[in-house]
């Protein structure tokens, strides 16, 4: 999350209790509270003025004292039952997963060996682009790319200025467009799975099925973009072989390979994949690759943020806070493209200055309430990972430009990106997701 300087912050919260105030004034009674509270817990996230998690955690404590027909007990456990969404198990397993290949050093063996393999500037860019990239399917992409960015930073000292920042921008790009490829990847993509749970089911194989190509050709797309500035340099070898594995790193590949494997494989064995992503959670732990320790530095706040999401979605249903916004644009008649285009393309912007998982809570009702599909919703939520063109857009851009990348290098791939994935995906994203059931 972006620091805001104290006048931003108190910006944001004046914002947030102006929000509050507004909506509890021109709501119902009935819903009052619970539309006010969800209105000022959305703008704080998305103007990011508190901890990610802070507004889920304002959700749990007020929302049960809006139910006025049952007891505040009894209206905290149907809000908590919102919250603890299965999406979470999923979540939680993937965050064991890095957890365990950071602390037995496998993420750093994958970074130390792409390396090696690195004989040009041009290689160097490919390789840490889709490297930091597979790292952010499976962790945040806050993690693959310092992880990357250390392993990569005395080979990326002795590259001449316009290389580095280009071979630089290249990590950003891998690290905030590879959670696209797994539901685990980004929050967005967790809070999609869960709104659409009751209408149909997506697996892991499923998802990975549309997008991982998105993604491919995103990545690609954007290394072709930043390939001419490269130049052809020669990368000095590095005078240290890669580490080799350790017997309990390869024991944590060994249990990642059969999540993954199981994850695949689901709809051949039936096993929902948080189910199996539990299972490998007490695997690390129970066998002692993680240990109290290690629960203590899992990401908990990642999974409030998702939770705190759901929550949000389910509010903004039952209180039908946004009803007038959906009827004006239903009113309207677009055509359902234009009405995608527009979605999308408003997910990606309001994702570029502010928060995604907010953006993902604020739009995915919107869009299930005007196209009961699968198909809209799911488009909104992958486009919440292009919005990549600022500095202050994604915690990989602040990185690289905290070393010495101008915002100028990032914002020109990113409107690329940004645009022409929008359109690529409200264009053939609906016929892409039908191969899979999706419509």
């Amino acid at each position: 999350m972006e620091t805001l300087t104290p006048r931003r912050q108190a910006f944001s919260w004046a914002l947030a209790a102006l929000a509050f105030v507004v909506v509890f004034a021109l709501t119902p009674p009935g819903v009052r509270l619970a539309a006010a509270t969800a209105a000022g817990c959305l703008v704080l996230w998305l103007t990011e003025a508190t901890s990610p998690f802070a507004p889920t955690l304002i959700l749990l404590a007020v929302l049960p004292l809006t139910f006025g027909d049952r007891t505040a007990l009894v209206g905290l456990k149907t809000v908590v039952a919102w919250a603890v969404d299965p999406v979470l198990a999923l979540f939680f397993g993937g965050l064991a997963l890095a957890r365990a290949a950071r602390v037995h050093d496998l993420d750093r063996v994958i970074a130390e060996r792409l390396l090696a393999r690195a004989g040009s500037v041009r290689h160097l860019a490919l390789a840490l682009m889709m490297g930091t990239a597979f790292l952010g399917m499976w962790m945040s992409n806050v993690a693959a790319a310092a992880l990357v960015l250390a392993a990569a930073q005395p080979v990326l000292d002795t590259l001449p200025d316009v290389p580095r920042r280009r071979v630089l921008v290249a990590l950003a790009m891998g690290a905030n467009l590879g959670g696209v490829a797994t539901p685990i990847g980004s929050g967005p993509n967790g809070i999609a799975i869960a709104a659409l749970a009751d209408r149909t089911s997506i697996t892991f194989t499923t998802w990975m099925g549309f997008a991982v190509p998105l993604a491919v050709c995103l990545l690609v797309g954007t290394y072709l973009l930043l390939r001419p500035g490269l130049g052809h340099e020669r990368v000095p070898a590095s005078s240290t072989p890669p580490p080799p594995l350790t017997r309990r790193g390869r024991v944590v590949v060994l249990l990642a390979l059969i999540a993954i494997a199981a994850w695949l494989t689901e709809p051949l064995h039936g096993v929902p994949s948080a189910v199996v992503a539990m299972g490998l959670g007490a695997a690390l732990f129970a066998s002692g690759l993680l240990g109290t320790k290690d629960l203590r530095e899992i990401d908990g706040s990642t999974l409030l943020l998702i939770a705190g999401g759901i929550t949000l979605g389910r509010v903004l249903e039952e209180t039908k806070l946004l009803e007038p916004a959906i009827a004006a644009v239903a009113s309207a008649g677009a055509p359902l493209l234009v009405l995608r285009l527009a979605l999308c393309a408003l997910a990606a912007l309001l994702a570029a200055l502010m928060s995604n998982t907010g953006t993902a809570a604020l739009l995915i009702p919107v869009a299930l309430r005007l196209d009961p599909s699968p198909t809209t919703a799911l488009l909104v939520a992958l486009a919440t990972s292009l919005g990549v063109p600022f500095a202050i857009s994604t915690p990989p851009n602040a990185m690289v430009t905290a070393r010495g990348v101008p915002s100028g290098d990032l914002l020109r791939p990113g409107l690329v990106v940004m645009v022409g994935g929008v359109v690529a995906l409200a264009v053939t994203g609906p016929f892409v997701l039908a191969l899979f059931g999706l419509h």
